[in-house]
């Protein structure tokens, strides 16, 4: 009879590993599902910032081209200016510094600009400077 019991022991404990392991297998499977979730959405954000990361490529490229254009378009404009002086028989280094006028030789202050510092530097000329040119320093104030 002893032997029936050690059966019906083993059996018992055989069904307890049985249910734990039934348990484990389930939360397992479970775990499994949620990875599956996670790497469905990790893979749609993949393929999110993949096609992100093309559309910035294919703008980068085009503006590097832009840049290529424009340079070659600022060499080609160096090249003619450079030639324009030399017919006029000057040499780059013996041209006058830029200084702020337009291409008509004007100035490119306001009137306002030019008045405040007239009256800075010499208030009798800023006067006289406001007497003709009154109108056109309060338009230019604004």
């Amino acid at each position: 009879m002893l032997g029936h019991a050690d059966k019906a022991e083993a059996n018992f404990t055989a069904t307890g590993l049985l249910a734990a392991a039934t348990a484990r297998i389930a939360a397992l499977e479970k775990e499994l599902a949620d990875l599956k979730a996670t790497s469905a959405e990790a893979t749609v954000q993949i393929t999110g910032l993949t096609t992100q990361l093309a559309t910035a490529s294919t703008n980068i490229a085009a503006k590097d081209a832009e840049i290529k254009t424009i340079q070659g378009q600022l060499a080609k404009a160096n090249t003619k200016a450079e030639d324009v002086i030399a017919g006029q028989g000057l040499s780059a280094d013996q041209l006058p510094a830029a200084d702020a006028s337009d291409a008509q030789g004007k100035d490119k202050k306001s009137a306002w600009q030019k008045y405040q510092e007239l009256a800075a530097s010499n208030p009798r000329e800023a006067g006289a400077y406001w007497a003709a040119h009154a109108e056109e320093i309060l338009r230019s104030r604004a």
